[in-house]
Formats: structure tokens, sequence, C-alpha cells
């Protein structure tokens, strides 16, 4: 126990971010919510089809994305790069779950 003690573990001070007065910064591979460009989505759902958690749907609104649902895995992104690009946002927290769902529309 004491070599661990040595080996700096127990440091002094305040070792955690003040996260919610400072935002937190993404490291450079980071993978995000992904974002879908509606003008140049031609409907093939090959998006729909690539995502593991069925995330994605095809409405007559346009894509939807089920935030909820989505582990942010880019395999959308991966099909079909000219229309869905993956960003770097991950605070997604919601009061309901109507509100972690994202409507792309096309046009």
């Amino acid at each position: 126990m004491f070599k661990f003690l040595k080996l700096g573990v127990l440091k002094k001070g305040v070792q955690t971010k003040p996260y919610p007065q400072e935002p937190a910064v993404p490291y450079g591979a980071f993978i995000g919510l992904p974002v879908v460009d509606g003008a140049a989505c031609d409907r093939c759902s090959h998006c729909v089809s690539a995502c593991p958690v069925q995330a994605i749907s095809l409405t007559e609104e346009g894509v939807e994305i089920s935030t909820a649902r989505c582990i942010f895995c880019g395999d959308c992104a991966e099909v079909c790069p000219k229309a869905i690009k993956m960003s770097r946002e991950f605070e997604l927290a919601a009061t309901s779950k109507e509100d972690l769902r994202m409507v792309y529309r096309h046009g």
C-alpha cells in the first residue's frame, strides 16, 4: 500500500475541472453527434441500414436521428460522407425523450 502512496497518486489540491463553469474541450479524435445536410441528402436510406442501433429513420419531414439511441459510432457518416458529418457536440441533456429527437429537413 505504501508503494501506491509513494507513486504520487494522492496529490494535494483540486484535481477536477469546474465543468459547468468552464466548458469541457474534447480531444482531437472525438466523435460527437451526427449532423445531416438536408440539401445533400438524396434519401437513399444507406444511413438507416448502416446504423447498428436503429437511431436513424427517414420520415416525411426529413432525416430523423434519435440522440437517445445514437452511440456516436460514425457508421452513418462513413456510408454517406456527402450528407452526414460527425460533429464534436456531446452535451445532449434533455428533460424529455421528445427533446432528444432531431429532424433534419430536406431541401
